[in-house]
């Protein structure tokens, strides 16, 4: 069976503040948080379960694999999280990395971030967009190049970063008036679902050595049973900020999130759902019951039916200028 496969060691790596990405060290609740999750769903689910099993020994054996950050990603999200940045300093740290750095201009030279006339140093495009804009398309570049990775499984990861690039568009437009979530709402979009990433890195790949492939249908019930106490796990290795690790743990239930997190995480579930149902076909104002649902999330954040329906179109532009980086 799949499930006696042994699950090969994670790997070690940089995280993002520059500490080494290490399973031990990741906060003991949060494991046992995640053991939790997946005995309640291995006691319902059929699909999946092999992938589920497969974790919950990862875990219990301190072994899980956990995506790991290249040197250009460590230095840059590490500028990125510096008060006094400027691009100058960010555009040097991402010219180390010449496939990096073509990829960000690219980016930059697109009608969504207002290139008319094509500019090819990386200074100069970043300029261009402003130093919030530089930051949002930097993290979301190298972040793709870095983590999105899962050899074998490369439409699902395709479609996962479809999602995440969607999502981190649109918490950003639904949180970008409110300045404490200036730098965190697009990073947070884009993370919020890495622990698909380590469910795909721990059990799915390297299954496929035991000519053993999941099916996408097997891959998105257990990502989705699993992903919010899998990906707290992965920001707490990389050392990422107690909120967004709040943020992402709760997603599904902002209600049960800290006070100091809860504004963020309400954000993210509001732009997740928001672009799960623009995926699949809802246009705001033509269905009662989704709309009424759209709005009870996005009301509070003072947004209605047809600023989402602009939000929409925002994530469909964006996801165009970053399909760049694929």
């Amino acid at each position: 069976m799949a499930s006696d496969v042994d699950v090969e060691k994670g790997a070690s790596g940089r995280g993002a503040a520059g500490g080494d990405v290490r399973f031990q060290d990741v906060p003991e609740e949060l494991v046992e948080a995640c053991l939790a999750r997946l005995d309640e769903e291995l006691e319902t689910k059929d699909e999946g379960t092999p992938l589920l099993r497969g974790v919950r020994r990862a875990l219990v054996e301190r072994r899980l694999a956990l995506p790991v950050f290249s040197a250009t990603l460590t230095r840059v999200l590490g500028l990125l999280e510096k008060d006094t940045v400027g691009v100058g300093e960010i555009a040097l740290a991402v010219e180390s990395d010449p496939a990096l750095a073509t990829k960000i201009v690219g980016v930059s030279n697109t009608g969504f971030y207002g290139g008319i006339a094509s500019i090819g140093s990386v200074q100069d495009a970043l300029m261009r967009t402003g130093l919030e804009q530089a930051k949002n398309i930097v993290a979301g570049v190298a972040i793709r190049s870095s983590v999105f990775r899962a050899p074998g499984y490369e439409g699902v990861m395709d479609g996962l970063w479809k999602r995440s690039i969607s999502t981190a568009l649109a918490t950003l437009a639904l949180l970008e008036g409110d300045g404490r979530f200036r730098d965190s709402a697009f990073l947070l979009g884009l993370v919020h679902d890495v622990g698909r990433i380590v469910l795909l890195a721990s059990v799915a790949v390297p299954f496929l050595k035991h000519n053993r492939r999941f099916s996408d249908e097997a891959i998105e019930l257990a990502g989705s049973a699993i992903r919010c106490e899998l990906g707290a796990i992965a920001l707490s290795a990389w050392t990422f900020d107690e909120e967004l690790i709040e943020a992402v743990i709760h997603q599904e239930r902002p209600e049960d999130c800290p006070e100091s997190s809860r504004a963020l995480c309400a954000g993210l579930y509001a732009a997740d759902t928001v672009v799960n149902l623009g995926l699949r076909g809802w246009i705001p104002g033509r269905n009662d019951e989704l709309d009424d649902r759209v709005l009870a999330l996005v009301a509070p954040l003072g947004f209605d039916l047809q600023q989402c329906a602009e939000i929409l179109l925002i994530v469909e532009s964006g996801m165009s200028a970053f399909a760049k980086t694929s």
